[in-house]
């Protein structure tokens, strides 16, 4: 048997004894989309006959779990915003509880768990045609925090109301601002099927939207096509209605430019009043006293629902339609679609979030766009150049567990790739392996992982030829490279200038490159994380280098200072360069005694006494021996894995020891790893005195011989 609801299907193959679950099915239906100002950012919204939801915006552990997800309360429609002062609150409407209709706009306590409903009109609405309420509020009834005063929330009905307690009282603060239609506010179907939580209640305000640059600018448009413009307030309204815009206009969304205070854009829809698909997206400059259409070359058979303006760049604009998101680099003149690998989904609302574009879905939950630098700085300029590398943008980082590397599913060329991610409930994922730089994993029942490093873009043309990525530290000195055999390039073909012709993605994991590994012995696996600092990418294409300075962070929530994460790192550095100067010497070593046995090897074809190629062999034999002790007081030496994990730890596995423990921590070096690390450098300092004690000697009396 197979249940289906608004949050997905079960199926159950034993007669309803057990049921599979949701979490693989990546099908929510969200509303509208905020964020807040925590590290990581949070996404919230209401998901379609279900709750109100938090969830991360990226994961240490990689992929976004629902164990991750935070229930903020009841919901299904509308916004979900936390308090900008204080993300243990959060408000959303909570249309589809028991309470709904009237506005039942939320005030969610996430410490206590309580929500608090304070309905503007507290009151049943059934049974009741819409012409006959004081005020009509809308299924999707919007609600917005100023941006001005953080204590002052808007919510509208077919009028505006104002409040400044969170909503324990609240006051009209506007007359009808719809066209105010009777006759299309009758209960519809017969009395056992209307849908009355506001579902069918038409000529109500749809979007309301606040200037970001001048206060006491509202802006109000409703779902019968009025749009009207308040300069002080509330006090006084004025109609600025679109002219030629056709009847039964759905005003979608208002967005007020974050660049210039009397720029509004708006996205509008008819599909659902008038069955025109249309799409239909207008700009005023002048508070609404002129518009201008800015459709460009959309579809003509694409309905729109969201339009945002680029808060860093004047004119770059992005478009929630029917079938993606759109973007425009020249205020509307054209648009291309950036919807990648999303899958075709009609997009509800989008979010400009720093460095991210955050979307909700109507059936694919959210969404977000890691990074719009190759957009803010999409020009011709970047076209015309064989290659160019993007600003790269500074990088705040998670600390570290072991558990966001560890994958003991196998590599994927192995039988086995996939893991049960155990100290994580359910997080199943199969490895796809490092691509430039990018550790890939697809979820099976998370959503897709965050890059944990620094992204890094740049754009190629075909016919370049030699491509190297170096990062440098804040005095210049390269900490790695990776050259052409360690990338997966793509390239634009000449003259292409689309955006995201031959872009490619690197991402740095903020690691020292690995020390050398002694032949045929398993590697020493040391690579120390970045510390917070000025770095500088530089790109390397046929001989020409660009480079671009970014900040590595430290986590926000984390208490150390930037002095204690440098003297950290300086304890780090020594323990990396302490296992790549011996790992050498062990390597030299071992190549030592290979000379060794040639050198004998030579005698023997020389035809030399006896008595001197039995000396040969002896001093050859001191220094193998040597050599092979010098080794195996470094690394493992077993046959097998067995073998070696029941030898005693050898001086590179306790140097790694502590590094793992470096790993976990932002915090200083404690004083057990110090002591630890001082008997350790000891033990190394006696191991290759007792080596070079025994092959100086041995090695002199063999060349002697050899002469």
């Amino acid at each position: 048997m197979i249940a289906t609801c608004d949050g997905g299907v079960q199926v159950t193959l034993n007669g309803g004894l057990s049921w599979s679950q949701q979490y693989t099915q990546k099908i929510s239906q969200i509303y509208r989309v905020h964020t807040d100002d925590q590290f990581p950012y949070n996404v919230y919204g209401n998901s379609q006959d279900i709750l109100a939801y938090k969830v991360p915006s990226a994961s240490r552990w990689g992929g976004i779990s629902g164990y991750e997800t935070t229930i903020v309360g009841n919901g299904e429609t509308g916004d979900v915003i936390p308090n900008p002062n204080d993300p243990n609150i959060v408000y959303s409407m909570a249309s589809g509880t028991p309470l709904g209709g009237g506005s039942p706009f939320t005030k969610n306590n996430l410490t206590t768990g309580q929500s608090e409903v304070r309905n503007i009109s507290p009151e049943p609405i059934f049974g009741q045609n819409a012409s006959d309420l004081k005020f009509r509020f809308q299924w999707d009834s919007p609600f917005i925090i100023s941006q001005h005063d953080p204590n002052t929330i808007y919510a509208c009905a077919q009028v505006v109301f104002r409040t400044r307690d969170e909503g324990m009282n609240w006051e009209q603060i506007s007359p009808d601002l719809t066209r105010n239609h009777p006759d299309k506010q009758v209960i519809t179907g017969t009395p056992w099927l209307p849908e009355y939580f506001g579902q069918e209640i038409y000529s109500t305000i749809t979007r309301l939207a606040e200037s970001p640059l001048q206060k006491g600018v509202l802006w109000a448009g409703s779902d019968d096509g009025m749009i009207h413009v308040t300069m002080d307030g509330g006090q006084r309204w004025q109609d600025r209605s679109i002219p030629e815009l056709p009847d039964y206009a759905y005003i979608r969304s208002l967005e007020a430019s974050p660049h210039d205070a009397g720029t509004l854009y708006v996205a509008i829809s008819r599909y659902n009043t008038a069955d025109d698909y249309a799409p239909y997206v207008f700009k005023t400059t002048d508070f609404g006293k002129t518009w201008t259409s800015i459709n460009g070359d959309l579809p003509k058979d694409l309905p729109t629902y969201t339009l945002r303006e680029d808060p860093q760049v004047k004119g770059l604009l992005y478009l929630a339609t029917d079938r993606g998101v759109m973007a425009s680099v020249d205020d509307g003149t054209t648009w291309k679609s950036i919807r990648k690998k999303m899958p075709v989904v009609p997009i509800t609302d989008l979010r400009v979030k720093d460095n991210d574009l955050v979307v909700a879905t109507n059936g694919r939950g959210f969404w977000v766009l890691d990074d719009l630098t190759p957009l803010r700085e999409c020009c011709q300029q970047v076209a015309d150049q064989p290659a160019y590398l993007y600003s790269v943008q500074d990088h705040t980082r998670f600390g570290f567990s072991w558990w966001m590397s560890y994958a003991p599913g196998g590599d994927p060329g192995g039988m086995k790739k996939y893991f049960i991610q155990n100290m994580r409930p359910s997080h199943i994922y199969y490895e796809l392996g490092v691509v430039n730089g990018e550790k890939k994993r697809k979820f099976v029942d998370a959503g897709d992982a965050k890059p944990l490093g620094v992204m890094m873009y740049f754009r190629l043309v075909e016919g370049v030829k030699d491509v190297s990525i170096t990062i440098l530290d804040e005095s210049g000195d390269q900490i790695i490279t990776y050259g052409q055999n360690q990338l997966r390039l793509r390239y634009a073909a000449p003259g292409d200038d689309a955006h995201d012709a031959g872009l490619n993605r690197f991402v740095w994991d903020m690691r020292y490159p690995a020390p050398p590994t002694v032949p045929n012995r398993p590697p020493t696996p040391i690579l120390p994380i970045a510390k917070p600092g000025t770095y500088t990418a530089r790109l390397t294409v046929d001989g020409v280098s660009q480079e671009r300075q970014f900040e590595l962070r430290i986590n926000p929530n984390e208490p150390y200072t930037r002095e204690q994460t440098d003297a950290r790192m300086v304890f780090w550095l020594d323990l990396h360069q302490t296992v790549i100067k011996n790992t050498n010497n062990v390597i030299a070593a071992l190549e030592l005694s290979e000379a060794s046995a040639a050198q004998v090897k030579a005698l023997q074809g020389k035809g030399v006494d006896a008595t001197v190629l039995a000396e040969a062999e002896k001093q050859s034999q001191i220094i193998a021996e040597a050599a092979s002790t010098y080794e195996s007081a470094f690394v493992p030496t077993g046959r097998t894995l067995a073998e070696t994990i029941n030898l005693p730890a050898k001086a590179f596995s306790k140097l790694t020891w502590l590094h793992q423990m470096m790993e976990m921590t932002e915090g200083p070096v404690t004083g057990g790893m110090k002591a630890k690390y001082a008997a350790i450098q000891q033990e190394l300092q006696a191991a290759t005195e007792a080596y070079q004690n025994a092959v100086k000697p041995a090695a002199a009396k063999l060349n002697a011989l050899s002469q």
